[in-house]
């Protein structure tokens, strides 16, 4: 099954895999990730067909990565996870850093829609959005703590928010 999102074709995972291999992202600075959302926006814009191997399309990628970047800025307000989850993340996160996120999270579905936009959003805006929160992430002063992982370093923030993009943008493919 599959279906267009204005110029987005939108295919179940496994089908697209066959087809599409996600390609292999690795960004050591969240203005690379920018860079790479911007190039893949361009070809949106000049009208190249995209096509993403997740549940979400690129407007809804990138509006993600900066909801992401605002919750650490303490601009949306989500609750720490259950004890066992942080006890858990606190041990991957050196993992995490180095290795990159692997695709199959699921958010509860209450967080959901805290980090997700319900609807399809302009590219755009959420660019501009992507890019303001970068700015903002990297001109604050004052980190908060981490919902899974706890207390991080900023250039542990930057590199979290990197493999975060990693993982998101490797499911947009232009064909």
């Amino acid at each position: 099954m599959s279906f267009a999102i204005f110029n987005v074709q939108v295919e179940p995972y496994s089908q697209m895999m066959n087809k599409h291999p996600r390609p292999v992202l690795k960004f050591e600075r969240l203005a690379d990730a920018l860079a790479t959302a911007e190039d893949l926006a361009q070809l949106q814009y000049a009208g190249k067909q995209l096509i993403t191997t997740g549940r979400f399309s690129l407007p809804q990628i990138v509006e993600h990565l900066a909801r992401s970047i605002d919750i650490g800025l303490g601009k949306s307000a989500v609750t720490k996870a259950p004890w066992l989850l942080r006890f858990i993340a606190k041990r991957m996160k050196n993992r995490v850093l180095k290795n990159g996120m692997k695709p199959g999270f699921r958010l509860p579905a209450k967080t959901q829609d805290i980090f997700w936009p319900n609807e399809e959003v302009d590219l755009s805006l959420a660019m501009q959005h992507y890019a303001e929160s970068i700015s903002e992430l990297m001109s604050n002063t004052t980190l908060l703590e981490h919902p899974y992982f706890g207390e991080m370093t900023r250039s542990e923030t930057e590199l979290l928010h990197c493999r975060h993009a990693e993982l998101h943008l490797s499911f947009v493919i232009a064909d």
